[in-house]
Parts: structure tokens; C-alpha cells; sequence
């Protein structure tokens, strides 16, 4: 008999210097962002560079992530980076217009 297990989705505001992936051993990853019981069989759907922070779609649900990263379904995606260097300068900025 299969027992029914309801699919698990998350929104996460992926922070700056963390990377996108499952496991690494020299970073630190979206998913260590999770306590550790709820970590498994999730995944990333889509990718945002370690020096950017972004909305990132974590999931257990293959085929949801399929259907929105198929280019096949030409699912429109928006990005709006912000490097570690752009994210600088403007502190800098807002910085040195209060002096």
C-alpha cells in the first residue's frame, strides 16, 4: 500500500555568499538554511549566484520543478541581481551622504 505524502514548498530569501546547491564542503548552501529534519529530498528549483541574494523556490516536488525549468515550457523567470560589489557601493553611498 502507498501512503500519501504531501509535497512541501518553500519561499526562501537566499542571503548573499551562500550558494545554491544541495551540499558543498567548502560553502555553505540554501539548503543548511533548514534545520536538519526537514532537509531531505528537498532541492533548489533554479539557481542564484552566491554573490546575490534572491527568492528562490526550495521543493520537494520533481515535477513541479520539471514543468517550471523546462525550456520546453518557456516559463518566463525575472532576476534582479545584486552583487556583494553594487550592495557595497550603495552603503557607501547612503554612508557618505549622511556625513
Amino acid at each position: 500500500m502507498q501512503r500519501y505524502r504531501a509535497q512541501r514548498y518553500y519561499m526562501l530569501n537566499k542571503p548573499m555568499g551562500v550558494i545554491t546547491a544541495s551540499r558543498d564542503e567548502r560553502h555553505d548552501t540554501v539548503l543548511e538554511l533548514f534545520p536538519a529534519e526537514l532537509r531531505r529530498g528537498l532541492f533548489a528549483v533554479g539557481r542564484l549566484d552566491k554573490d546575490t541574494e534572491g527568492l528562490l523556490l526550495i521543493t520537494d516536488d520533481g515535477a513541479l520543478s520539471h514543468a517550471l525549468m523546462s525550456p520546453n515550457r518557456h516559463v518566463e523567470k525575472r532576476s534582479t541581481r545584486r552583487s556583494w560589489t553594487a550592495h557595497w557601493q550603495r552603503m557607501q553611498s547612503c554612508a557618505l551622504n549622511r556625513v
